[in-house]
């Protein structure tokens, strides 16, 4: 098997590239910052990770219904905290990242990077990523 470290989905069959699921999630979730799983006391933990559970479960219903549909993940999104599922969730929002990016054929993800050092994709749901139309109200004055 080959690959090629590139993000664009009509260059290659296999393409290779980062994701970071906090910046997926912030994006995809709509959120106004990062959902604090992974560190902190565990009850803390264990409460933002139910957070995250019922929020990426309510996207995915409405985007990907068929992923809550495998035993594995459906065990996931029932499942308490531990840093053992925390790993396996994030296995499952990366594998998420992945299929947005293929699926809109790169048209709802932006490239971040380049090749020689390295490129990272974030998915965004709107017309362009919310990072842009806030810098874009900035700039005209609206909110």
């Amino acid at each position: 098997m080959s690959l090629e470290y590139e993000t664009n989905c009509t260059e290659a069959n296999r393409y290779l590239f980062e994701v970071y699921p906090h910046a997926a999630l912030v994006e995809l979730l709509e959120l106004e910052k990062t959902i604090k799983y992974k560190k902190g006391l565990v009850a803390d933990r264990r409460k933002a990770f139910r957070c995250l559970q019922k929020k990426l479960d309510l996207f995915l219903s409405s985007f990907a219904p068929w992923v809550l549909k495998m035993p594995e993940t459906k065990a996931l999104f029932q499942a308490t905290w531990s840093k053992g599922t925390e790993d396996q969730f994030d296995s499952v929002i990366c594998a998420l990242i992945a299929w947005w990016h293929h699926h809109h054929a790169g048209e709802k993800s932006l490239c971040l990077g380049d090749k020689e050092t390295g490129e990272m994709v974030v998915p965004f749901l709107k017309d362009q990523p919310r990072c842009f139309q806030a810098a874009s109200d900035q700039n005209t004055g609206t909110d």
